[in-house]
């Protein structure tokens, strides 16, 4: 598949400013259209979106920088309609700017999703010992052990968000004491410095999502 121009959808709000030119310099010379979920939301409309007690919690960033907090169920149907979007404006590709499971899409294009690619990854270099996952919210330490516990004998959690100022050598030293195998970065918004402080202190592969998901989007480009 040859595309020059493809879509970047994020559960938030674009532009991801803090994620779109990193992605770039993985990708070289294609254009990045962006759209989010919450595009235009009022204040009002946010808190609509923001999980209930039932709910999946997932993190994402608005244009503003801030961190939003958002209910899985009330953010699939929003995303579906973006996607809408793209294929109405000839986008044939769109990269799903979220680690976060979703169902597939009911809109037919192709979307490719960041969870399918890590989980693919983990399974890719079993056996896993001890797998370390690092999360921006301590409210998805729980689902996130239920979904990797498949694929490794013992899963740690620590937690840092990519948008606030987190501490990130905290939470290097949490995984580095469960001796793990390998550490995810979960969620798009991690960045290529905040990697490199939480390899600096393990002597397993730390992955970057967004790196590890450029690469496999390069497929698709070439």
């Amino acid at each position: 598949m040859t595309n020059t121009t493809i879509g970047l959808l994020t559960i938030g709000q674009a532009p991801r400013t803090d994620l779109t030119p990193e992605l770039l310099s993985y990708l070289g010379n294609v254009e990045i259209i962006e759209k989010g979920a919450l595009d235009g939301f009022t204040q009002e409309q946010l808190l609509a979106v923001a999980p209930s007690q039932e709910d999946i919690t997932y993190v994402s960033r608005l244009e503003t920088g801030h961190e939003v907090n958002i209910g899985k169920s009330k953010v699939q149907p929003l995303l579906d309609q973006k996607l809408q979007e793209f294929k109405q404006e000839g986008i044939q590709l769109v990269m799903l700017a979220c680690t976060g499971q979703f169902a597939s899409f009911s809109t037919n294009i192709n979307v490719l999703y960041p969870d399918r690619l890590l989980t693919a990854f983990v399974q890719s270099i079993a056996p896993v010992k001890t797998l370390g996952i690092v999360l921006p919210s301590k409210e998805q330490v729980t689902t996130a052990k239920q979904r990797w516990q498949p694929y490794a004998e013992h899963v740690t959690c620590s937690v840092a968000s990519p948008y606030e100022q987190a501490d990130f050598q905290g939470a290097a030293n949490e995984v580095q004491e469960a001796h793990c195998d390998v550490v995810i970065l979960d969620c798009m918004g991690y960045t290529k410095e905040q990697a490199e402080i939480v390899q600096r202190s393990l002597r397993c592969p730390v992955v970057l999502s967004r790196k590890l998901f450029a690469v496999m989007a390069n497929a698709f480009l070439k």
